[in-house]
């Protein structure tokens, strides 16, 4: 499959599929799932995740990258395109990570002008 082969737009596609069940099952966790891989980098150290189409899925992350062996080694990880309405949602996701998984180094969230970072 194109989307395990890191072939981003198809992981893109995926994302959409998944969450809204076009042709299969809808699932968010998996819409999550293709979510972050697609936000993934080369290396596979940072997540930078873009909110703008997929804060309804911003309260599955958490559990979606301890869920999955493919986040293990992640230690970065970047929000961007915020909603504005998103500051209130994304806050509580940023505690539920800092609580639950250690071994991030940093995690990062663009609201508007303003940069919130978390050095763990």
């Amino acid at each position: 499959m194109s989307g395990q082969k890191d072939h981003k737009k198809a992981q893109n596609r995926l994302v959409t599929i998944h969450k809204h069940g076009i042709g299969i099952n809808k699932s968010l966790t998996w819409a999550t799932y293709w979510l972050l891989r697609y936000s993934l980098s080369d290396d596979r150290r940072k997540l930078t995740i873009s909110l703008k189409d997929s804060l309804d899925l911003l309260a599955v992350i958490p559990n979606a990258i301890i869920a999955f062996n493919d986040f293990k080694d992640v230690s970065t990880i970047e929000f961007i395109d915020c909603p504005d309405d998103a500051k209130d949602k994304v806050y509580p996701v940023l505690i539920e990570m800092i609580q639950s998984k250690a071994t991030f180094a940093k995690l990062i969230a663009f609201e508007g002008e303003f940069i919130h970072e978390v050095e763990l």
